[in-house]
This record gives C-alpha cells, sequence and structure tokens, in this order.
C-alpha cells in the first residue's frame, strides 16, 4: 500500500456525509427489510402454498392470473429487497471510521 491509500482508508466520510443521512440510512434499512419479511408473508407466500395442492390434471381456471399476480409480487419483493441492501451498504459506508 502507498501512503495515498491509506489516507484514503483513514478518511472521515462523515465530512461528506451529514450524519442526519446516517440516522436515515439506518432507520430506512430497517424499515425495509421489515417491509420484505411482511410482503413476502402476505404475498408470494399464501400463492405459493395454494399452489403446492394444485395437481396438474385439474388446474383452477385463473391459475395465470395467479401465476401473473405472484410474478408482480415477487418483482416488488426483489426490488424492495435491492432498496433495503442498498441502503444498509450505504449506512455503513457513512459510519465514522475509528482508529
Amino acid at each position: 500500500m502507498v501512503a495515498r491509500d491509506i489516507e484514503v482508508i483513514n478518511a472521515k466520510p462523515l465530512t461528506t456525509f451529514p450524519r442526519l443521512l446516517v440516522f436515515a440510512l439506518n432507520l430506512h434499512d430497517k424499515r425495509l427489510f421489515l417491509l420484505v419479511i411482511i410482503s413476502t408473508a402476505l404475498g408470494p407466500v399464501p400463492i405459493n402454498d395454494q399452489v403446492k395442492v394444485w395437481e396438474l390434471a385439474h388446474l383452477p381456471e385463473d391459475w395465470k392470473a395467479k401465476r401473473r399476480r405472484w410474478d408482480v409480487q415477487n418483482a416488488a419483493r426483489v426490488v424492495l429487497i435491492g432498496l433495503a441492501f442498498l441502503a444498509l451498504v450505504l449506512s455503513f459506508r457513512t459510519l465514522p471510521l475509528h482508529g
């Protein structure tokens, strides 16, 4: 490592990010992960439970609609997971370095 790399590692990111942003990101990542858990339990999981008991010879007439609904709910869940992860990463990036 050169001296310049050590200076970058020892830089204080809170000089560029206000403390309020750190608090907001910390709060949002927790809320988003909680929202992911709730949306999973209320969205795709009940549809998965219904599909488990289906027989291929006797599919319900609205199976395509349920599949589309599952796709939409799962896509929204994946977006929430991505946003929660991004907030989590940004909250760690803005934490003060000790040492």
